[in-house]
């Protein structure tokens, strides 16, 4: 997953929409799209909420 990707699926988790993610990120809608697809695709999910439930399972390291 590239930066901007694993962005995005943040932004997701957090409850931030395609649209606003994408005005705030500089980008058009159907790039914040075609990111979303990707996500989607290479954590195996198929809607935002199962995302989220996937996200919030990880063991996130500390920084």
């Amino acid at each position: 997953m590239t930066p901007a990707q694993a962005q995005l699926a943040l932004a997701l988790a957090r409850g931030i929409s395609l649209q606003k993610y994408a005005a705030e990120a500089g980008i058009s809608i159907s790039t914040a799209r075609k990111y979303a697809e990707v996500v989607f695709s290479k954590t195996n999910t198929h809607q935002q909420h199962a995302l989220v439930a996937l996200l919030k399972s990880v063991a996130w390291p500390k920084p």
